[in-house]
């Protein structure tokens, strides 16, 4: 974790396991079985929600969720285990997740065109500084340069802010040859997971706080 998130200052991580096959195929029929077991929505879902790690702006700490977290998410639920990461119960990160889309929907070209490799239960793994949102709003408001250089000055910002989105490819321990055919498994999870992130930046997108499940979890 240390070294994907190397030059960030406060790295806010979620690792998503992309594809509703997770399972490759030389698996048995006991591990296909367990498999599916783990997150039976995850074949409609196409991804699922493996672990992050969420800042709190009021007391500059961070609050870790794991994988049985995001797998005690109901389908309904999930969209609003995304917000938390993307600090809906605070100051939204709107910019990084229209970052993270453009840079998911790069790789997303790649896999539409790649045919060597099918990726089996691989992660993506977002980062993004925890004070982007904040740190843009502050530039944007307290500029005093002329238009010219106030213009020059916000683009420049914004550009070494978004910059600080970083995604990372992970997992790589079940990767089977394509036999010149699409990895249809992993395009799906992965323009479903675009799909969420797009409606969450939507004006019908309404939040809800999925915290309380995590404490019931610690709880029982």
């Amino acid at each position: 974790m240390d070294d994907i998130a190397y030059g960030f200052k406060h790295p806010t991580v979620i690792d998503y396991k992309i594809g509703r096959i997770t399972y490759d195929p030389e698996a048995s029929q006991e591990k296909i079985a367990r498999q599916i077991k783990k997150y039976p929505p995850v074949e409609k879902i196409g991804f699922q929600l493996i672990g992050m790690r969420v800042f709190n702006q009021e007391d500059a700490t961070f609050r870790h969720y794991d994988k049985s977290f995001g797998r005690n998410l109901s389908e309904d639920e999930l969209i609003h285990g995304l917000a938390l990461y993307y600090q809906f119960h605070q100051t939204p990160q709107i910019r990084a997740i229209k970052e993270t889309i453009r840079k998911f929907e790069e790789i997303k070209v790649w896999f539409e065109k790649q045919r060597t490799y099918h990726f089996y239960a691989s992660s993506l793994i977002v980062i993004y500084e925890a004070y982007l949102e904040d740190t843009l709003n502050e530039y944007l408001k307290h500029s005093t340069e002329s238009k010219e250089n106030e213009l020059n000055n916000n683009d420049l910002i914004l550009a070494n802010c978004l910059s600080s989105v970083r995604i990372v490819m992970a997992d790589f321990a079940h990767v089977f040859p394509a036999n010149d055919t699409i990895d249809a498994n992993y395009l799906y999870g992965l323009t479903r997971l675009i799909e969420y992130l797009k409606f969450l930046i939507s004006p019908e997108y309404k939040f809800q706080d999925v915290r309380i499940k995590d404490r019931n979890r610690l709880k029982n």
